[in-house]
C-alpha cells in the first residue's frame, strides 16, 4: 500500500477512535437539582396536576398553601417544564421532563421529576399522570386520576374516579369508587359507598364495602368479602371467591371456579356453579 493512502487512512481511524472515546466521555449522567414552589390556597378549591415521568406524592394537611418540592433529574440538554399557577379557583401544577437533542449526548437514562406536594386537606384533586408511582393520603375531598402507567396508592378521600392504563391499584377508604383499569392488581378496602370496577386483567380483592359492588373483569382472580350490599360480577376467566355479602349475582363466570358462602340475600349464578 502506498504511503499516500496510509496517511489519510491513519487519520480517519484516529478521528473515529477519538469520536468514539469523546462520545463515551460525553455520555450524560442525570444531574439532580431541587426546586420549591408555593401558592396561597385559602380561596382555591382544587389542584389540577398534569405531570410526566416521575414519582408523585400528595399529602393533605391543615394548611392554606399548596407546597411543591420537585426533585429534578436531568442532563444538560433536557427540556424541563415546572410551574404552579392560579387559574380561577384552581391551582395548576405542570411538571414534565424530556430529553433534548444533542449529537454528543449518549445518556441511557430519561430525565424525570419526583414531586412531593402538600395541599389543604379539603382540596379536590384532578390528576393527569404519564408514568411513575402515585401516592395520596390525608385528603378529604374527591380525587380524579387519569394515569398512563405506574402504581396508585390512595389512603382516604371522598368520591374516587380512576382511569388507569397499567400498574397496581391499592385503595383504603373513599366513598363512591369507580375504577377503569387496563392491567394490574386491584386491592380495595373500607369504602363507604358503592364500588364499580372495570378491569382488563389482574387480580381483584375487595373487602369491607358499605354499599353495592359491581365488577366487570377480563381475566384474573376475584376475591370479595364483607360487602354490605349486592355483589354483581361478570368475569371472563379466573377463580371467583365471595363471602359475607347481602346478595350475589354472577351473570357470566367464563372459565374458572366459583365459590361462595355466607350470602344473606338472593343468589344468581351460572347453572354449572349452582349448589345442589
Amino acid at each position: 500500500m502506498s504511503s499516500s493512502l496510509i496517511k489519510p487512512l491513519t487519520v480517519a481511524l484516529c478521528l473515529a477512535g477519538a469520536l468514539t472515546t469523546s462520545g463515551a466521555a460525553l455520555a450524560d449522567e442525570l444531574q439532580h437539582s431541587q426546586q420549591q414552589l408555593e401558592l396561597k390556597a385559602s380561596d382555591l378549591e382544587a389542584l389540577k396536576a398534569k405531570v410526566g415521568a416521575g414519582k408523585l406524592v400528595i399529602t393533605g394537611a391543615d394548611i392554606e398553601q399548596v407546597i411543591v418540592v420537585a426533585d429534578i433529574y436531568q442532563t444538560d440538554n433536557s427540556d424541563i417544564e415546572l410551574s404552579l399557577k392560579r387559574r380561577g379557583d384552581k391551582a395548576i401544577l405542570k411538571a414534565d421532563a424530556e430529553a433534548g437533542m444533542s449529537l454528543f449526548s449518549l445518556s441511557s437514562e430519561s430525565p424525570y421529576i419526583d414531586l412531593e406536594v402538600t395541599v389543604p386537606n379539603s382540596m379536590l384533586l384532578e390528576i393527569e399522570d404519564g408514568s411513575g408511582p402515585i401516592k395520596i393520603s390525608k385528603v378529604n375531598n374527591n380525587i380524579n386520576i387519569k394515569d398512563g402507567s405506574g402504581s396508585i396508592k390512595i389512603d382516604g378521600g371522598a368520591d374516587l374516579n380512576i382511569n388507569d392504563g397499567s400498574g397496581s391499584i391499592d385503595i383504603r377508604g373513599g366513598n363512591t369508587v369507580n375504577i377503569n383499569d387496563g392491567s394490574g392488581s386491584i386491592t380495595l378496602e373500607q369504602a363507604h359507598g358503592n364500588v364499580s370496577i372495570n378491569d382488563g386483567s389482574g387480580s381483584i380483592k375487595v373487602e369491607h364495602v358499605k354499599g353495592d359492588l359491581n365488577i366487570n373483569d377480563g381475566s384474573g382472580s376475584v376475591t370479595v368479602e364483607h360487602i354490605a350490599g349486592m355483589v354483581t360480577i361478570n368475569d371472563g376467566s379466573g377463580g371467583i371467591d365471595v363471602a359475607h355479602t347481602q346478595g350475589l349475582n354472577i351473570p357470566a363466570a367464563g372459565s374458572g371456579s366459583v365459590a361462595y358462602e355466607h350470602i344473606n340475600g338472593p343468589i344468581s349464578v351460572p347453572s354449572k356453579h349452582k349448589r345442589m
